[in-house]
């Protein structure tokens, strides 16, 4: 029996040709699961290819923002001369050169574009229109004075070439028509204007700057301004000129000097 369990032991154990065969055919399998050298250099150029397609290239991110400032453009200039129920999205994208999926892409919706056109009319409005005297200031010992310039500096910027004729009526716009976005409008240029001037009317007549009284005195001294944007076109054809000229802004901003003197004047006396 021992011996039969001898041989048995020695049939189970591969001889020494065909134990060398088995190793050197893992070993060839281990090495052919790795890759070759130019192979494993392919894979990382690969790889690596993939990141950099990830990221966008340079050129696309600049038509990107044409399109959106083409759109913007577009808008104010369609919006200030119809408004936004007469301008259909499809003529936005058509007229823009874009396309039509852009408008909800960037904007969201129609509503949306005209809020954003309404933010740049007010970018260009504060920076054009720097704060003026009168607000706890040196300069507001003379607070007439005072509201002559603010008036004057709102004046030159409305009627002046500080901003375009497109700006200019989408603010008029909601000024006569108020829209939903008429708050930021009045929040960020209107009754920073109107309180500032109310303070220095208060102060040169004496009277409560929340008073009906003063709150009217500075609505007809703001409304000045306002008024030869409103109604160029009348003066023009009455004129019968095309444009406001230099001389011409200069002597209405004089006529607007001398009423707000008159206006100040005679109710300082009142009070």
């Amino acid at each position: 029996m021992k011996d039969t369990e001898a041989q048995t032991f020695k049939n189970r154990r591969p001889a020494a040709g065909k134990e060398k065969t088995m190793k050197d055919t893992e070993a060839q399998t281990f090495k052919n699961r790795r890759p070759a050298a130019g192979k494993e250099k392919t894979m990382k150029d690969t790889g690596a290819q993939t990141v950099k397609n990830r990221r966008p290239a340079t050129g696309k991110e600049k038509p990107m923002k044409n399109t959106k400032a083409k759109l913007l453009k577009t808008a104010a200039r369609l919006f200030a001369s119809r408004g936004t129920e007469g301008v259909s999205t499809r003529e936005l994208a058509g007229q823009a050169g874009v396309n039509l999926c852009a408008i909800s892409y960037y904007f969201g919706s129609k509503q949306k574009l005209y809020e954003a056109v309404i933010d740049e009319v007010i970018d260009t409005v504060r920076q054009n229109l720097s704060p003026a005297p009168g607000n706890g200031t040196p300069a507001a010992d003379n607070p007439r004075e005072n509201v002559k310039t603010v008036i004057g500096r709102f004046f030159d910027f409305l009627c002046g070439d500080k901003i375009s004729d497109v700006q200019a009526r989408l603010m008029i716009n909601e000024i006569i028509s108020p829209s939903s976005v008429y708050d930021k409008i009045y929040q960020n240029i209107l009754e920073p204007a109107h309180r500032q001037i109310s303070r220095l009317a208060a102060q040169e007549t004496g009277a409560d700057e929340n008073s009906p009284q003063v709150l009217i005195l500075t609505h007809t001294l703001f409304g000045q301004a306002v008024m030869f944007r409103i109604h160029k076109e009348a003066l023009l054809r009455r004129m019968k000129i095309k444009q406001y000229t230099p001389e011409l802004l200069n002597e209405i901003k004089k006529h607007i000097e001398e009423n707000c003197d008159a206006i100040l004047e005679q109710a300082r006396r009142q009070k």
